[in-house]
């Protein structure tokens, strides 16, 4: 379960960043993170598939975990799988599947990490942006100062060039502080996060959304849907 959260940390953060106000950036940086903001806030439905690989050492190709993930909005409600974890931000109510743990806990209906954020304090931490015309995709460089707050200290994006959707992301990670089980010093991290079937005009996936298809209302209370049989179900909305 934590490695799917560490994921979800820093899916979180490169969307802080991604629709961060386009000022920040420098003029070709800006001219086309602001097409790429506006297409993914203008869409009514959004669906991608990802995949997710996280290696040891900045520049280096070990691999150290991988995951497939898949998301699908329509409007404002939004479903997101990654790894073997499910998040369901419905009208009122916010759901997560943990497949490997077989939980389902429901909760208030919360925000989805793909909204636009308030971070004005990511706004100085940007050192400097750059933009370069790779021919069928532009490639946008994000380098951040050594006192910033967020674990990042640069962010690669590829964007294509006909439609501005993102095509793939590299984090690098700062130096990490934690200790390694071996009690050495652990290495820093890069994230790479691969985006494939991108569209703006998907099939009507409305079931994702629905709460009944994941729970039931019985005499006796909130079940679990057949198909989840011998997951425990928690119920943690407030009353």
């Amino acid at each position: 379960m934590k490695r799917n959260k560490n994921i979800r940390t820093y899916f979180l953060v490169v969307w802080m960043l991604v629709l961060l106000p386009s000022v920040t950036f420098a003029l070709d940086a800006k001219s086309i993170l602001s097409k790429t903001q506006a297409l993914y806030k203008d869409a009514a439905k959004i669906e991608y598939s990802s995949n997710y690989e996280l290696f040891s050492g900045h520049m280096g190709t070990d691999l150290t975990k991988s995951y497939t993930g898949y998301y699908y909005r329509s409007n404002d409600l939004q479903y997101q799988k990654i790894g073997t974890s499910e998040y369901v931000y419905g009208k009122d109510f916010f759901l997560t599947l943990e497949h490997e743990e077989k939980i389902i806990q429901l909760y208030n209906a919360q925000k989805s990490t793909t909204e636009q954020t308030d971070v004005s304090a990511f706004l100085k931490l940007c050192k400097s942006s750059t933009a370069e015309d790779k021919g069928n995709h532009y490639l946008v460089t994000m380098t951040f100062g050594s006192a910033a707050q967020i674990p990042v200290n640069e962010i690669v994006l590829q964007i294509d060039k006909d439609d501005y959707h993102l095509i793939q992301m590299d984090l690098f990670y700062a130096n990490t502080s934690g200790l390694s089980e071996e009690g050495k010093l652990a290495p820093a991290e890069h994230l790479r996060i691969t985006f494939s079937k991108f569209s703006v005009k998907p099939k009507d996936h409305s079931e994702l959304l629905n709460l009944s298809k994941y729970i039931e209302k019985k005499e006796s209370g909130l079940a679990v849907q057949s198909f989840y049989a011998g997951y425990e179900l928690n119920d943690n909305r407030l009353k």
